[in-house]
């Protein structure tokens, strides 16, 4: 799926749509499960990910965790 994490003020929001994002990040569905559960490291990631835009801005999303249940 495509997502956009937009910021408004001091919140962030995630929406299913977006216009002219600073950064974009696209990672493949194998690379995406192993980002957010730290299988693999930020740097690895950020080789086989696709990055645009601000590199910084895109690279801190390789940081999150995502809690599966």
């Amino acid at each position: 799926g495509t997502w956009f994490l937009e910021q408004s003020g001091s919140k962030w929001r995630l929406r299913d749509d977006g216009e002219s994002p600073a950064a974009k990040l696209t990672l493949d569905q194998e690379l995406a499960w192993r980002v957010f559960t730290k299988a693999v490291d930020p740097q690895t990631a950020a080789a086989q990910a696709g990055l645009e835009g601000d590199q910084l801005l895109a690279r801190q999303v390789l940081s999150l965790v995502a809690v599966l249940a």
